[in-house]
Order: structure tokens, then sequence, then C-alpha cells
């Protein structure tokens, strides 16, 4: 009889070292990503646009070849192992040809137009990635030609960072969007070869 006293004192102290439940360990999991997410200052953020752009023919009549941008993302305070995407469109123009006497319609300049979701490179704490973009241009509404009005590239873009945990956080500069534009058709117009600074936001 003082056996079996014994082994059920035994169980009963043994019940308070049991491992803990799926609440507890979902509660604990959800406590240590809050504090994740908590450490990451998206107004550190420091962004830059750089742009290689080549301009080509004579004087009258120069046009945009080729436009490039490369668009850069560092912040020392995301954690390892987090993703950054570059979500990127093109800035177009919204015009229709009507004819009948009437040559083209009202002229808009759209954006986010052939959006993409680019991978960005990662180094340390920046990341970066490259897109084209074309020029776009405006007509006159003169069926018999008029002139016309080119514009040099444009992008509009914003970050997506997700985290190790899975959480996903968007730096969207508050709702602004990142923009970007590259030169007109003028000759010299172009970059000369290589990339040049173009556009920076941040630290904030």
């Amino acid at each position: 009889m003082k056996h079996v006293t014994l082994l059920l004192a035994l169980s009963l102290v043994c019940s308070a070292c049991a491992a803990p439940s799926s609440d507890d360990q979902v509660n604990d999991t959800s406590s240590s990503e809050a504090a994740l997410s908590s450490q990451i200052k998206l107004e550190k953020s420091r962004i830059e646009v750089l742009l290689d752009q080549t301009n080509a023919g004579p004087a009258d009549k120069c046009s945009i070849v080729s436009t490039k941008f490369r668009v850069s993302y560092e912040n020392a305070s995301l954690p390892k192992g987090t993703t950054v995407v570059l979500h990127a469109g093109e800035n177009f123009a919204d015009q229709q040809w009507i004819g009948d006497g009437f040559g083209w319609g009202p002229y808009r300049e759209r954006y986010w137009g052939k959006t993409r979701d680019l991978a960005m490179t990662n180094a340390g704490s920046k990341w970066s990635a490259e897109t084209t973009a074309s020029p776009y241009a405006q007509y006159s509404s003169s069926e018999s030609g008029g002139f016309v009005t080119q514009y040099g590239a444009s992008i509009k873009f914003v970050f997506k960072l997700t985290l190790p945990s899975g959480e996903v956080v968007w730096d969207n500069r508050l709702g602004q969007d990142y923009s970007a534009n590259g030169n007109g058709p003028a000759c010299p117009g172009g970059t000369t070869g290589g990339f040049i600074l173009r556009s920076a936001w941040g630290p904030f």
C-alpha cells in the first residue's frame, strides 16, 4: 500500500513537468514574430535609383535608344533571411487614333503599365535589381501630322519585404509610391554609357 501511495505522489509531481500545450507553443511563436516585426524600421531605409540611357541620331532627329534603371534598397534593421521584391510598372501614353478628320483623341498619361515583380539580389543589408522601360509619345490632334512630343521612360515602384517568419511588409513610401524618370530624346541626352545617380530617398 505504501508503494502505491508513493507512485501516486510521483505521478502528481511529474504532471507539473509536462511539455507545454500546443496553445502555449502558438502563443510563444506569435510573441517572437511580433517582436521581430517591431524591430523593423522602414524609416531607416535608403533607396537609390541609377539611370543608364542611350540616345542616338542627328541633333534634329535624336531619339531614345534604351533606358535602364538600377534600383537599390538598403536597411540594416531587416533580419537575415529577408527577401525583397521590386514591384514596378511603367508610365505610358493613353491616346487613341480616331481618324475621319479628327486625328488623335485626347492624351492622358497613365501609370503602372507592364507591371513586373523582380527578385532583388542581396549583399549584406542591401538589395538591388535592374529593369528597363520604354519612352512614350503624345501626338497633336491634327490628322495631317502636326507635332509629336516624346517623353523619357518613367517607372513607379514599391518594395515587398518577406521576413524569415513569412510575414510580408510593404514599403510604398506611405502610399505615395516611389518613381524615377529617364531623360528626354535630346542629343546628347544619355548617360555616356554608364549608370548615374538619378533619384534617392532616406533614411527618413
